[in-house]
């Protein structure tokens, strides 16, 4: 069964209601409550949280269409970063080439990946070399071919404190050459 709107209803209700948020009549007062944008905020994740579906008590296994992550604001900004460290020619970008064991290249040779086979293979070594390795786990994944020779692989599910935890890969995902957070 697929996310089960009457669980979901009691779910929101549940932490609509006292002490959290006062009193609720009916219908229009739930309206009034999701006004509020933290209470807005709280139902989309609930609702969303919902749609992962419930097999009895257990969960559904979380069902990915690619495993590339979506082309975002953060992956732009990956990619960008990457651009200025491997065609910077200053002491600070040799240092972090070095560093993440980067070449140094032209700033258009950085593109992030959105084939869903090569990104499966970089989840797939990304878990690999995480410090409990774990391949099982669905994951999206940012990926940037760097060159012809590497990839910078993160998962934003897998942080140290506020940061995300990134890969460099050769090219055939079978070496990691460093891991830095970000």
């Amino acid at each position: 069964m697929r996310g089960n709107p009457s669980y979901l209803h009691a779910a929101v209700i549940t932490l609509l209601t006292p002490p959290f948020l006062g009193p609720i009549a009916g219908e229009a007062d739930v309206r009034v409550h999701l006004s509020n944008p933290r209470v807005a905020v709280l139902a989309v994740a609930l609702a969303a949280l919902g749609t992962v579906g419930m097999e009895g008590n257990k969960p559904a296994v979380r069902q990915l269409s690619s495993a590339c992550h979506d082309n975002d604001i953060v992956l732009t900004g990956y990619v960008l970063e990457l651009k200025g460290t491997v065609s910077g020619t200053d002491s600070f970008h040799i240092d972090e080439r070095t560093h993440l064991n980067l070449p140094q290249l032209p700033a258009d040779s950085v593109t992030a990946v959105t084939d869903s086979t090569t990104c499966q293979r970089a989840a797939l070594a990304y878990g690999r070399n995480l410090s409990v390795p774990d391949t099982t786990t669905a994951r999206q994944v940012y990926a940037i071919r760097v060159g012809a020779t590497r990839y910078v692989v993160a998962d934003p599910g897998v942080t140290k404190g506020e940061f995300i935890i990134n890969m460099v890969f050769d090219s055939s995902f079978t070496t990691m050459l460093s891991t830095f957070a970000h």
